[in-house]
C-alpha cells in the first residue's frame, strides 16, 4: 500500500495541492480503497449490529404491546365477569321478590275465598 500519493489537506496544503485532491487516478483510487477497506467492513458490522439492536428494540416494543393488550383483555374479562355476577345477583333478588309477591297474593286470594265461603255458609244456615 502506498500512502505517498494521498492528497494533503489542511494548513500545510497549498491551493494547487487542494485542487489536485479532487483528481484521483485509478491507482490512487485503488490504494485509497485498500486503505479504508477495513473501515467499511467494520462500519458494516456496526451498521448490522445497529440494525440488530434496532430490530431487537422493535421486537421488545411489539412484545410489550402484545403483553399490554393481553393485560387489558384480562382486566376487561375480569370486569365483565364481576358485572355479570352483579347483574345475576340483582336478577335473582328480583325473581325471589316476585315469587314472594306471587305467593302472598295467592294466599290473600285463598283467604278471601275462604271468608266468602264461610259467609255464604252462614247465610244458608
Amino acid at each position: 500500500m502506498k500512502y505517498n500519493n494521498l492528497p494533503v489537506i489542511g494548513k500545510g496544503a497549498s491551493n494547487a495541492q487542494q485542487s489536485s485532491s479532487f483528481q484521483i487516478n485509478g491507482n490512487d483510487r485503488r490504494n485509497s480503497l485498500e486503505v479504508f477497506a477495513h473501515t467499511s467492513r467494520s462500519m458494516s458490522l456496526v451498521n448490522n449490529q445497529y440494525e440488530l439492536a434496532n430490530n431487537e428494540s422493535l421486537n421488545v416494543s411489539v412484545t410489550q404491546q402484545k403483553a399490554n393488550a393481553l393485560e387489558n383483555r384480562i382486566k376487561r374479562l375480569v370486569f365483565e365477569e364481576q358485572r355479570a355476577k352483579k347483574l345475576t345477583d340483582i336478577a335473582n333478588e328480583k325473581a325471589e321478590k316476585l315469587l314472594q309477591a306471587r305467593d302472598r297474593h295467592q294466599k290473600e286470594l285463598e283467604d278471601k275465598l275462604l271468608r266468602e265461603q264461610l259467609r255464604m255458609e252462614k247465610i244458608e244456615m
